[in-house]
Formats: structure tokens, sequence, C-alpha cells
């Protein structure tokens, strides 16, 4: 982003010179070290077309990379703890963070952006088993029958 922001800016200087003088377009983005392709669409000619360093395409994340941090290292440190949370778990704390947004929204972020950066970090995020009381569970008589 900050090359192809500097090329862009260098560009301009360079259109500006007589075109005798001027390098050409492919050339000027291979100096670079930009595609020619990613650059054109930078530095054409007519305005309407003209994409802004920055802007790309798609949808802008609802969540900005300061919540991103956050909610990752809440994540480690329940897991750290041995009460880590799965998706939906993620999810109840980021609706914490983010009242604004609703869960349909927020759902995507936690598998998109959120685990995928921690993953390295946390043991197994994907499901959480569900625990089994029949063969955990200590009934009254059983306790009785050992005093």
């Amino acid at each position: 982003m900050k090359r192809l922001t500097e090329a862009v800016a260098k560009w301009e200087l360079e259109a500006a010179k007589p075109e005798k003088d001027r390098m050409c377009v492919r050339l000027f983005a291979e100096v670079n070290c930009i595609p020619f392709t990613t650059f054109q669409t930078h530095i054409t000619p007519v305005d309407g077309k003209r994409i802004k360093p920055g802007s790309g395409a798609g949808k802008k994340p609802l969540l900005d990379s300061q919540s991103n941090d956050i909610i990752a290292d809440v994540l480690v440190r329940r897991d750290r703890v041995n009460q880590g949370v799965g998706v939906d778990g993620a999810l109840d704390i980021l609706e914490e963070m983010c009242p604004d947004l609703t869960r349909k929204q927020l759902d995507r972020s936690p598998r998109r952006t959120v685990l995928p950066a921690v993953s390295d970090r946390l043991t197994k995020p994907v499901v959480l088993q569900a625990t089994t009381t029949k063969r955990s569970a200590i009934t009254v008589s059983q306790q009785l029958r050992w005093h």
C-alpha cells in the first residue's frame, strides 16, 4: 500500500514531464515493483475509472484491527485458563464489545479474521465438546455406599 501510494505520487511528477522524457507506464511500474495491471487502474486519466490507493474492492470490515486484537487476546486468555470458547462464545464477546452491530453482522468476523490470526496460539477453537454427565456424575446413593 505504501509503495503504491508513493508510486502514484511519483507518476504524477513523471506525467508532468514532456512526453519524450517520460518513462513508459509498464517500465515505471516494474521499477517501482508494482504489477502493471494494478498500477494502471490507479493512474488512468479518466477520473471516474481511477481507483484511489487504499479503497480496494469489497466491503469494508465491520471491526477495526484494534477490536480484532482485543477479541483475539480475550480468546487466547480464556483458552489458557481452560475456559476456551468456540465461535458462539466469540460472538457473545463481540456482541458485548459492539452493541451497535447485530449477531448476524458479526457472524463472519471471528471465522474470517480473528480465529485465523490467532490459530497458532489457541488449542482447538473450532468446536466445544459437550460434557458427558453419565460417566462423570456421582449420585448421592453412590456417595453413601462409599462412606
